[in-house]
């Protein structure tokens, strides 16, 4: 047999191919899902309800005990937009919320692949989880690793990854249309209706240039407001001060992180930049 002498390891890694090459012959998935959205004293309160109709492939995924939403059978009354509903009771339950748990490198992986979840507009939550995420199998965990080597990420106990302080001044200066996903999804939505011909490489790129000059525009009116402890520069505005020694010994001055553009010096006072004697 094929898989004669494989290793259990070895087994896991076979079953495994053969699941997901299998799959591709099986039917689609197919499901009925229904949305009610109830505004009630100037509240909106939603329910969602989704019938399997079809397993299909998905029957190589679900286990008795664990089931995702797709398997989940909750079935809503049928209702017309604008129809009038009637409250019949409700319960109060006191609990205690937690934070998320920290990513690990596994999981922020695995947060890559279901970006989706991490959406602003719900509107695009569909379209983004069906791009498969951000990156490949191949590039999340390369990713992860640049964005430790340029000290945004850091570990903590040796598996526990946290956010930097430069990350979080980072985050703080970014738009929204960088820090959060949803324009992927609006990028991907295009690439998929090009390759069906809609629309043009052309338009793709001129609208990817616009985008990008949009986001130097907001760049350029950035303020940046500097951590604790850390000094803007009062001539550029856009650099901070940075100790560093003199070439002949004879001690320390503060200069711009902006030099060579930006020649800003003065001494050192106590630890701290002295701008009555400085260079302007």
């Amino acid at each position: 047999p094929v898989t004669g002498g494989l290793s259990q390891i070895e087994m896991n890694i076979y079953k495994l191919i053969a699941k997901n090459y299998a799959v591709q012959f099986y039917p689609v998935h197919i499901y009925d899902e229904t949305v009610i959205e109830v505004n009630y004293h100037k509240e909106k309160f939603s329910a969602r309800g989704k019938v399997v109709k079809q397993i299909g492939w998905r029957k190589f995924y679900v286990t008795a005990k664990t089931k995702t939403d797709d398997e989940v059978t909750q079935t809503l009354p049928k209702v017309e937009k604008g129809d009038n509903v009637t409250y019949k009771n409700s319960e109060l339950k006191k609990s205690v919320t937690k934070p998320p748990e920290r990513f690990s490198a596994s999981s922020l992986v695995q947060g890559m692949k279901d970006i989706h979840k991490y959406v602003k507009n719900p509107e695009v939550q569909q379209q983004l989880k069906d791009v498969y995420g951000i990156g490949t199998e191949a590039t999340r965990a390369a990713i992860i690793d640049d964005l430790i080597k340029r000290g945004f990420l850091k570990f903590k106990n040796k598996k526990i990854l946290q956010p930097t302080e430069k990350a979080f001044m980072l985050i703080d200066l970014l738009p929204d249309e960088i820090t959060f996903p949803d324009a992927t999804a609006i990028w991907e939505d295009k690439l998929h209706s090009m390759s069906e011909g809609d629309g043009t490489l052309e338009e793709f790129l001129a609208g990817q240039v616009q985008f990008t000059k949009n986001l130097c525009a907001k760049a350029a009116t950035a303020k940046i407001k500097p951590p604790e402890g850390v000094t803007l520069c009062p001539r550029c505005k856009s650099g901070v001060m940075v100790k560093r020694k003199r070439k002949d010994g004879s001690g320390e001055f503060w200069g711009c992180s902006n030099y060579p553009n930006c020649r800003m010096a003065c001494d050192d006072k106590n630890g701290k930049p002295n701008f009555e004697r400085g260079k302007f």
